[in-house]
């Protein structure tokens, strides 16, 4: 609904404004949107242990039919590039972006996390990030605020990783690294 009212207050395709407003300042130059069947260069993701991609190249499910409920294929470099330019206050202003990590759906059980506006928030601030799913494909970024690092891993398959864990595993190395 909010691509359609996006469209219909501007009077332009919303990829059009996403490339203009944001893709092409950030120079995230390596994110496809995900407008046709066939999508070039992409690697073939499987579901259950089979194939999404047809001999053709399109895949079993459209990925066009995504649109503005993600609808851009990418890589691990460009989502910590743009989850980067998040935090930094590139893409929203500071009382936006605020509100993003304040607000939003609260865990009753575990104060400490939640979702705020398009990001999960964990231990209190401390880690924020996203994570998606598409058939064959599983992602997920985070960004951790007391050391400003950003990771972000993918598979191409979407069977049952903790991809949190395996980020947190990477920090933890990285951190290690660093001592």
């Amino acid at each position: 609904m909010l691509g359609l009212l996006i469209e219909t207050a501007t009077e332009r395709e919303y990829f059009d404004l996403l490339s203009e407003r944001i893709l092409e300042p950030l120079e995230l130059n390596e994110i496809v949107v995900q407008d046709r069947s066939v999508l070039p260069g992409i690697t073939t993701g499987y579901t259950r242990g089979a194939r999404n991609l047809r001999k053709d190249g399109s895949m079993k499910f459209d990925p066009s039919s995504e649109w503005t409920g993600g609808g851009l294929a990418t890589n691990p470099t460009m989502l910590v590039k743009f989850l980067g330019a998040l935090v930094d206050g590139k893409l929203v202003s500071s009382q936006s972006f605020e509100q993003m990590v304040t607000a939003g759906w609260r865990n009753t059980e575990n104060p400490e996390e939640h979702y705020g506006l398009g990001l999960f928030v964990y231990e209190g601030g401390a880690k924020i990030g996203h994570a998606g799913l598409w058939p064959g494909y599983r992602t997920d970024m985070m960004h951790y605020s007391a050391t400003g690092m950003t990771i972000a891993v993918q598979t191409n398959q979407d069977g049952d990783i903790d991809t949190r864990r395996l980020i947190d595993s990477i920090a933890s190395l990285m951190e290690k690294g660093d001592e």
